[in-house]
């Protein structure tokens, strides 16, 4: 029979707050480790780690990245409208302040 008398104490439950979360996520991210052994390593519980992993992952889809307020020049010339440049993939050029918004608009929508 296993020796029952010698017992492995768990590890310790906390609530960790936005910062702490974010903390422990990004040294498991760093780590290179998979959650377990992370884990096993801080000694945490694996469910804690995949908990902040969930919080931090919805915090950073909850903030909209990637877009910049569109502020156009008092005047615009009338030949040449605005040039709109998103990321390395989406460049449009004559587009006048209306569709700026418009399609600024539609892309937010579809990414949430």
């Amino acid at each position: 029979m296993a020796d029952t008398s010698q017992t492995v104490p768990s590890p310790l439950r906390l609530r960790r707050s936005p910062a702490e979360a974010a903390a422990l996520v990004a040294d498991w991210r760093a780590s290179g480790l998979n959650k377990e052994e992370f884990s096993r390593q801080r000694g945490i519980l694996r469910s804690a780690l995949t908990s902040c992993l969930d919080r931090v992952l919805a915090r950073e889809s909850a903030s909209p990245t990637g877009f910049i307020e569109v502020c156009p020049p008092a005047s615009v010339n009338a030949g040449g409208g605005l040039s709109l440049e998103i990321g390395e993939c989406l460049r449009l050029t004559g587009i006048d302040v209306s569709t700026a918004v418009t399609l600024v608009s539609a892309l937010m929508r579809v990414r949430r």
